[in-house]
């Protein structure tokens, strides 16, 4: 599970900053490896690239929020974000 932050995203109604949680499942041989594949999984998405604010001026991050395993016949990768309002800096 994936968390990230501060990415300015095209909406109806203009540009917003918001974050995301995500889940991408994946193979690999240790728990390192596993948070570097899932995240440049996220980072590579063109479906997530396609909606970003070309100039935004914030240092979007990804943070690795929870990690299990699952059973071998898992079905690797995963799709979909759920975002939600980042809170304005005061």
């Amino acid at each position: 599970m994936l968390r990230g932050e501060n990415l300015q995203i095209m909406s109806a109604t203009g540009v917003e900053n918001l974050g995301f949680f995500t889940a991408r499942f994946v193979k690999a041989r240790t728990p390192e490896e596993a948070k570097l594949v899932a995240m440049e999984m996220v980072r590579t998405d063109k479906s997530l690239l396609e909606i970003l604010f070309s100039e935004s001026t914030l240092e979007s991050k990804i943070y690795l929020e929870k990690m299990w395993a699952e059973r071998w016949w898992k079905r690797l990768g995963g799709s979909g974000y759920t975002f939600f309002a980042m809170e304005s800096e005061k």
